[in-house]
């Protein structure tokens, strides 16, 4: 007789909450040089998680100046930011942005 588990909501949502506590502020910057240039919704896709779960690594990227707004990707309209330890020069013309923008649509 073959077994399963049953998926509830409340164990995927701890799943979720699990995988979600391993990604931190450098696993976001590291993922945005990567990509050259990447939108919220790109880097969660990158870690198989809804953005709202990487939310709170990305903002305090944001907030420490880690990234930084760039532009928004001319196909998908989010919200593109790049690295701002020089490492990746990105701009709303560059190859690495719009291929980051054709990667997330």
């Amino acid at each position: 007789m073959k077994t399963s588990v049953e998926s509830t909501p409340q164990r995927t949502t701890d799943a979720i909450e699990t995988l979600a506590a391993t990604v931190g502020v450098d696993d976001i910057v590291e993922t945005v040089k990567e990509f050259g240039a990447a939108s919220l919704e790109l880097v969660a896709w990158e870690f198989s998680l809804p953005p709202r779960v990487v939310d709170a690594p990305w903002r305090q990227a944001v907030e420490r100046g880690l990234i930084a707004p760039v532009g928004r990707c001319p196909d998908t309209y989010e919200q593109m930011f790049v690295p701002q330890d020089g490492s990746v020069r990105a701009d709303a013309e560059s190859c690495n942005f719009q291929m980051s923008c054709a990667l997330g649509a």
